[in-house]
């Protein structure tokens, strides 16, 4: 056999690369072996909702913190003044209302008066008319009289416009009261933004910025690394995913344990990745270059710690292994 091999060194050569291409290409079907998998958490970036100064700087990089902890606040004293400014407002907008209020209760009334006048002025003018008719009064009494029903018919009409009046100026002030209202909302939303909290437990990233910088909206001052998502993101290969099912169990080790095989649970497979890094995508983007070489195109699978993050501290970013055994 080996004088054979000897005189057929080549064709034993590409004998030997079939066999180990046919054994590699068989256990593909009963494992899967990857080192291009990561450790994950979700990242927030933390920036302030409104400008102003960096009054104070509560935690450092590292440091754990919990959610609704304080992180950093903003000098709160120019979104104080605002917040009293449209209080103020307010307060005078529902104090005016109540004046047009009070304007349209007075022309009701003035109303009311005019009306009874002149119902009085009518059935006087209708009296003199009658004795009029009999002889028993004046023209002059008469015209006298239809002049004051004439006068009292105008007061009314008159009264009835100030009314309206009244009642638009109401309707003014009550916008007024509502845009003084909603003022006053803005300026507290604003106030409450100079306090800004820990929106999850985790640990401090990077951080940006320093008391006294001025700071604008958006504008990042420390990344949050979160501690409620950890999982391994596995690059693995398209022919894989038919057979991998969400909740099949893997086994995964991290960089900083390489001897420790532990058990996790297939969370999710990926609908897509994206085809170009040109631009910003909503798919993931797996390059699928290594120097030179080209890679099979391939798809982050996640994958479930079940419970590991609650032992042990784990770090976003750190080298894992997979390993998949159907």
């Amino acid at each position: 056999m080996i004088g054979w091999i000897k005189g057929h060194l080549g064709r034993s050569i590409i004998i030997a690369a079939v066999l180990i291409y046919a054994v590699y290409e068989v256990s593909t079907y009963f494992l899967v072996y990857t080192d291009d998998a990561y450790v994950a958490a979700d990242v927030v970036i933390v920036a302030p909702e409104v400008s102003g100064r960096l009054q104070a700087l509560n935690v450092a990089r590292d440091q754990p913190v919990k959610e609704g902890e304080v992180l950093f606040l903003i000098d709160q004293e120019p979104f104080e003044l605002a917040l009293e400014h449209a209080e103020a407002e307010q307060t005078l907008a529902e104090a005016e209302l109540v004046l047009a209020q009070d304007s349209v209760h007075a022309a009701e009334t003035r109303v009311e008066s005019t009306k009874a006048i002149l119902v009085d002025a009518s059935k006087i003018a209708r009296r003199f008319e009658e004795l009029l008719s009999r002889g028993n009064a004046a023209q002059q009494q008469v015209d006298n009289a239809q002049r004051d029903e004439r006068v009292a018919q105008a007061n009314v009409e008159d009264a009835q416009d100030q009314l309206i009046g009244a009642k638009q100026t109401v309707v003014t002030h009550e916008a007024s009261v509502r845009v003084a209202k909603a003022s006053v909302a803005q300026a507290q939303w604003a106030f409450d933004r100079t306090i800004v909290k820990a929106p999850s437990s985790g640990f401090v990233g990077p951080v940006t910025a320093q008391p006294g910088d001025y700071i604008e909206t958006g504008s990042p001052v420390l990344a949050l690394v979160t501690d409620n998502d950890w999982r391994i993101v596995a690059n693995l290969r398209e022919r894989y995913l038919q057979s991998l099912k969400p909740g099949q169990f893997v086994w995964f080790n991290i960089a900083s344990e390489p001897w420790v095989w532990r058990r996790g649970k297939v969370r999710r497979l990926p609908a897509g990745v994206a085809r170009s890094p040109d631009r910003e995508q909503v798919l993931p983007w797996v390059d699928p270059a290594t120097d030179w070489i080209r890679l099979p195109r391939r798809f982050p699978v996640e994958i479930d710690l079940l419970g590991l993050q609650d032992r042990r501290r784990l770090h976003q970013g750190a080298d894992a292994s997979v390993l998949v055994v159907f």
